[in-house]
Parts: structure tokens; sequence; C-alpha cells
């Protein structure tokens, strides 16, 4: 806006009467159109970032995170009102109570829910003989951890109530982990070194994010929460109808089963599932909005250079016209024109976005700018 401001200010009135081009003269012209040229190019990248977080929230959104985002599950994270020697105990019996409610399939415990942030960022050292040691991040499940969650077990078996302190020491590992350590063999019955402590390896689970949804899946391992406490502890419960609905009788159980419980959150992983998409979400909006916004400003833009060159035209219109034009052909040389600035326009903004290829490649998800 300032460009023009600044010539319409230095306007010679005198040349502006004698001018048959009026106040623009040649230079206004050439310089309109570098404008819209300017405006389509930079409309034609937002419009395709837009795209993009679009597409990256599409793919989001279709991420099988490792479970089964579509259960029916209330989250209860809560603290310590017990014995630290007691957890284990408490943990089991707390999800029994919870379990015999009305209107609740199942109920379980582990240390972490998938998906909850930099907690997921803790690591275990693996030592695999003639490997070098991994650093594996993990979590720590109670009996009924796998059915609850719909986490797929690919091969051997899940975490059970057998996985207990004096039993033998058990570990899950993902896909991912079988990738890395076990590329020539089914892991299922082989020992590891885990923590300092020698596991037998008892099932494979299916891949799935540990943090976020951007995450490409990684060595995982699944810890029985009976042979490795926590301190941290989240209480899972799968209802048969909407979780929200049963939030409160949860709740009351808990206070009823152990007054001393605090529970410091209770959400649906349905909500839990919204807030992992949320800066998807608020990216895709954002970047929807400014490219639909650059759109309409250029489809106005070029509206106003077109029409003011078409009132400059009238009279050659006419002429033409006179001596025999059909309308159809004028409106093909006016459309011509804005098809001309197009062309110029479109392939920079199309330059402009694939160079914004690596400032998005760690925010979009399964998409790139450089994807037609």
């Amino acid at each position: 806006g300032l460009a023009p401001a600044r010539y319409a200010v230095r306007i010679d009135l005198a040349e502006v009467v004698k001018s048959e081009q009026g106040v623009t003269g040649a230079r206004g012209g050439w310089q309109k159109k570098a404008l819209i040229v300017g405006q389509i190019a930079v409309s034609v990248a937002l419009f395709g970032t837009g795209v993009l977080f679009l597409a990256s929230l599409r793919n989001a959104m279709a991420v099988r995170p490792g479970f089964d985002p579509g259960k029916q599950l209330l989250v209860l994270s809560v603290g310590p009102g017990w014995e630290r020697s007691q957890t284990v105990a408490w943990c089991e019996q707390a999800s029994e109570r919870l379990a015999g409610l009305p209107g609740v399939r199942g109920a379980t415990f582990a240390r972490r829910l998938p998906l909850s942030g930099s907690g997921g960022g803790a690591t275990v050292r693996v030592e695999i003989p003639g490997q070098e040691p991994l650093g594996v991040r993990f979590n720590n499940v109670g009996g009924n951890y796998f059915p609850v969650m719909g986490t797929r077990v690919m091969a051997g078996r899940g975490i059970d109530a057998s996985d207990r302190q004096g039993s033998g020491l058990a570990v899950v590992v993902s896909e991912g982990f079988v990738r890395r350590v076990f590329p020539d063999g089914n892991p299922v019955g082989q020992w590891i070194l885990a923590g300092g402590e020698l596991r037998q390896v008892v099932g494979v689970a299916e891949d799935g994010p540990s943090n976020n949804l951007h995450e490409e899946a990684e060595p995982f391992l699944y810890f029985p929460f009976a042979q490795r406490p926590s301190g941290d502890i989240t209480l899972l419960v799968e209802t048969a109808g909407e979780p929200a609905a049963l939030s409160q009788a949860v709740r009351q159980e808990l206070k009823r089963f152990d007054p001393r419980v605090a529970v410091s959150s209770i959400t649906t992983l349905g909500r839990h599932m919204d807030q992992a998409l949320s800066s998807d979400r608020m990216m895709a909006g954002l970047a929807a909005g400014l490219g639909l916004a650059g759109l309409l400003l250029t489809a106005a833009g070029l509206f106003g250079v077109i029409q003011y060159r078409v009132n400059r035209r009238t009279r050659e219109f006419g002429l033409r016209s006179a001596l025999g034009a059909e309308p159809a052909a004028i409106r093909r040389m006016v459309l011509a024109e804005a098809a001309r600035l197009a062309l110029w326009g479109i392939p920079i903004g199309l330059a402009l976005l694939a160079a914004s290829a690596r400032y998005f490649r760690s925010m979009a998800l399964g998409v790139s700018p450089l994807d037609p």
C-alpha cells in the first residue's frame, strides 16, 4: 500500500491534465502489474502452506498410536496416599474395584499414557551381546493393559497377572525394537539385559509414537508394573458407554477404596487424543486462514487492476466492436492479461513454497512442500 501512496503524493497535476493516460502513466501500469504478480506469488505460497498443514493434520489423524484411539476410556492420574512398598498391591486392588463398577468393561494401570508429553522421554539402557548399548523408551504396565488399551500383540503374549515379583523377569518389545535388535528372527524367548536386569522377551507389541504423533516408530519396551513399580500412576478404565458419564462414579469408588488417594487429573481418551492433535489443528487452521485471506486479497487486487485497465480501454473496445470484433474475443483479450500475470506469479509462489521445505519438514507429518 505504501508504494502507490508514495507515488500518488508526487503526482504533477499539470501532467495529469495533459496526459491521455491519466494518473498512473506507463510507470504506474508496470508498478501495478508487479504488485499483482507479487500478490499472486505470496498467495500461492500461503495457500500451499495451508494445504500442507491440512494434509499433515489428515495424516496425524490417521496415525495409529500404538493403541486403539477409539476406545472408551477414562484416564486418571493419581498421587500416592500409601506407602511406596504398597504401590503394586494398591494399583491391583484399585483396578479390581473399578472393574466391578456397573458400565465398566475393564480396568488397568500404567506408569504413563502414551502421547502424554515429556514423561515418555525416559529411557532404559539395553545391552545385547555384539551390539552397541541402546537407550530405549519404556512403560511399566499392569496385567490387563494390552486388552484395555487395544494395543495389538503381534507375537507371543502381553503382560499378564503371572508377571509378578518372584516370577521370571519378563518384557514385551515393540516391532521397532525387533527390527533394530532382532532383524533375523523371532525375539520371543530371547533374553536381553535391560536396566541391569536379565529379562526374557515374552511378546511383541505393535509400534506407536511415545510422546507425540509426529515421532517415527522407535524401539520401545513394556515392563510388568509388578516387577518394576513406579511412583507415577495412571489408572485406565474402559467403559461400555460414554466414559465422561462415569467419571463421578469412578472418583467416588476410589475415595471409598482409599480416602487418602489424590486424583490430580481425570479425562477421557478422546480428549487426550484431541490434545495430542491440538498443535496440528492450530497450525492447519492458521495456515488455511492465511492462505484463504491471501487468495481473497489477490483476487481483489487482480480484479481492481483488470477493471482499471478495462475502464481505460473503453474507447479502444468500442472501436474494435465497430470494426467487427466479437465480444468473446474482447473478453479473451482482457482475461489473457490476467492470465499472463498469473503465469508470472504462480511459479514464483511455488518456488517460495519449495524454498520453505526445510522449515516445515519437522512440523508437517508425512508431507513436504515439494509434494505435488
